[in-house]
């Protein structure tokens, strides 16, 4: 049973009882808790990670590089850890935009 669920019942038995400060209380949670669910869009973060992903994807080509020489390509990975690199590339790949592929233990990328 979720939050909202637990209010609307409480609310429900509070109604029959009349207790009128109670249903406002409900109320104004049940409010606050559909705010907290309201979407604005992306984070600041987000949105500069699709730039990155975008810069990534403009200087990729069809053959098949590692994380250090994507690294080394893209001006704006050049202070970037290989670990985030890697979760923007694993993003695009989850995306379809990338292929991975692995020979011997060495995890190579290119563009789809």
């Amino acid at each position: 049973m979720t939050k909202r669920e637990n209010f609307a019942e409480i609310r429900a038995i509070v109604e029959k009882a009349g207790r009128a400060d109670l249903v406002a209380f409900c109320d104004h949670e049940t409010e606050l808790l559909n705010k907290k669910n309201v979407k604005s869009g992306p984070t600041k973060k987000q949105i500069l990670n699709d730039a990155i992903k975008s810069e990534i994807l403009n200087y990729m080509t069809a053959e098949p590089m590692t994380l250090d020489e994507i690294k080394a390509l893209v001006p704006s990975l050049a202070d970037e850890s290989n670990q985030k690199i890697s979760a923007l590339i694993t993003s695009l790949k989850n995306d379809g935009l990338v292929v991975r592929t692995v020979d011997k233990r060495k995890a190579y990328f290119a563009k789809a």
